[in-house]
């Protein structure tokens, strides 16, 4: 993610309001789509969906991604947990 979508989404450039320098950023989303992750379900994030193209803009920009850097983005996202069991863990910190 650093190399391919930080030109665009660090914390300076904020592209759509979307940052990727740490995980609570990538997780809040931006404003368009709001979270970018939905902990356990890439079928459902956002942000695996735009670097698939199913939702446009196709990510990055200008660019492509490769099979396996979207494999592993997504592979990424599955090993995530669930919503209710982040927010529970988030919670008793």
């Amino acid at each position: 993610m650093t190399a391919k979508c930080a030109a665009c989404h660090d914390a300076k450039t904020k592209a759509g309001d979307f940052v990727v320098s740490d995980f609570a950023s990538i997780r809040k989303g931006g404003k368009k789509h709001g979270a970018a992750v939905v902990g356990a379900h890439p079928e459902k994030s956002p942000l695996l969906l735009m670097m698939q193209g199913k939702i446009e803009p196709r990510m990055p920009l200008g660019g492509e991604l490769t099979a396996e850097e979207i494999a592993s983005v997504e592979s990424w996202i599955r090993s995530l947990p669930e919503e209710r069991e982040l927010a529970k863990s988030e919670a008793q910190a």
